[in-house]
């Protein structure tokens, strides 16, 4: 598989439509907001939080709806080779119709780590966007096959599992709402009674788990841990690391680290 061409978050002005084409490769998109499109040479309306998966020669053309104000954003990406149709025949989603999943992170994240690697290009990102790409597609397979028979425990277990998987990614309250189609005060109080702490502080304790796991077997700055886990900042992970653990990031390191002569390396 190719990634050729991607976007997150892309914005379509208000009236902007995208040229109608007929491509010989996937075209996969996941939808912020409502949307019209051509499909099977009819028109039709979607809402937030629809996937589209158009089969290579399909009318690719989709824009605002006549009442929005900003146009429409969505998530999208082109793909070429045959290891996509055959992983679609495995894990069969909706093709060249509209399906809805409650979480929009199965792409973005997919498109954020794919993009990196593009940019690094160090050895095997090839490899690394093509085990995306096949996360990405049986991820949405999953959640699209259990999400129409899903109780309320069992979203929420979903969610929260989706969200400590995927620790790094720059989660809001409101997608973490959204993957389980509730309103994000809905969900916080749902997921406080759970779990017996907020969403966000339960991402934080996750990320600060995995930040102690690498300072003890790894050599890497303090920064690029940071990073590594999802902190917005360096600063903002020592305080917070302090204010948990008591100690600075580097004195817990300097207590706890297993052996001093460790080799320094990266973090990828």
């Amino acid at each position: 598989m190719d990634v050729l061409v991607y976007g997150i978050d892309f914005n379509h002005k208000k009236g902007e439509f995208c040229q109608r084409t007929t491509l010989p490769y996937y075209f996969i998109s996941y939808f912020r907001t409502d949307y019209v499109a051509e499909i099977a040479s009819a028109p039709m309306r979607g809402k937030a939080g629809d996937y589209l998966i158009l089969e290579p020669g399909h009318i690719i053309y989709h824009g605002p709806t006549t009442e929005a104000d900003e146009g429409f954003r969505n998530d999208w990406m082109y793909i070429a080779g045959e290891d996509l149709a055959e992983l679609l025949k495995r894990y069969p989603l909706p093709l060249n119709e509209p399906f809805h999943i409650d979480g929009s992170f199965y792409l973005s994240s997919a498109i954020e780590r794919i993009d990196k690697e593009k940019d690094l290009s160090l050895d095997g990102w090839e490899d690394v966007c093509n085990m995306t790409v096949r996360q990405a597609v049986i991820d949405l397979y999953r959640a699209y096959k259990k999400q129409a028979s899903a109780s309320a425990t069992d979203k929420l277990e979903g969610v929260r599992g989706a969200i400590m998987r995927n620790y790094k990614h720059a989660w809001t309250l409101e997608e973490m709402a959204q993957c389980c189609g509730y309103s994000q005060s809905y969900f916080c109080a749902l997921y406080k009674s759970r779990y017996g702490l907020s969403p966000v502080n339960d991402l934080l304790n996750h990320r600060l788990e995995q930040a102690k796991r690498l300072m003890l077997y790894a050599r890497t700055p303090i920064n690029e841990i940071a990073e590594a886990v999802g902190f917005s900042s360096v600063y903002y992970f020592s305080k917070y690391f302090k204010k948990k653990e008591g100690v600075s990031p580097k004195d817990y390191r300097q207590s706890r680290l297993l052996s001093p002569a460790l080799p320094a390396h990266g973090i990828s």
